[in-house]
């Protein structure tokens, strides 16, 4: 195997671990606490979330022929707490489930960890 798949496998495999590591983490708190944040200064998982989901979808669509930041993002949206059950939003995360406060597809049929991947797989 020539260094650039090696690379390259190394950054998928990362991208994987960190997902793996976040659904986890995510699925051993109640979903009462996903929208607690700890005090005014921060802000609940259940917002970093939706917020992450965002800025994967900005950033690795179109990753080479256009600017990370999409005119269609409304990042100011991807702060206010506006989410229910953690299942949804899992799977929103993944694309294979409906936003909970429309009921349309997850992100409009585009899921924010599988963007990134197909960006940088093979």
């Amino acid at each position: 195997m020539d260094i650039a798949t090696e690379f390259m496998s190394a950054i998928i495999n990362a991208f994987e671990a960190n997902k793996r590591l976040a659904d986890r983490a995510v699925e051993q708190v109640p979903d009462d606490k996903l929208h607690v944040a700890l005090d005014d200064n921060t802000n609940s998982i259940a917002v970093i979330m939706k917020h992450v989901a965002g800025n994967l979808l900005s950033r690795w669509t179109d990753f080479l022929t256009t600017d990370g930041e999409k005119p269609g993002r409304n990042r100011d949206d991807e702060f206010v707490d506006s989410f229910g059950m953690l299942g949804a939003w899992l799977d929103l995360l993944d694309g294979d489930s409906q936003e909970p406060e429309t009921g349309r597809p997850g992100k409009d049929g585009i899921d924010p960890w599988g963007t990134a991947l197909r960006t940088v797989g093979p």
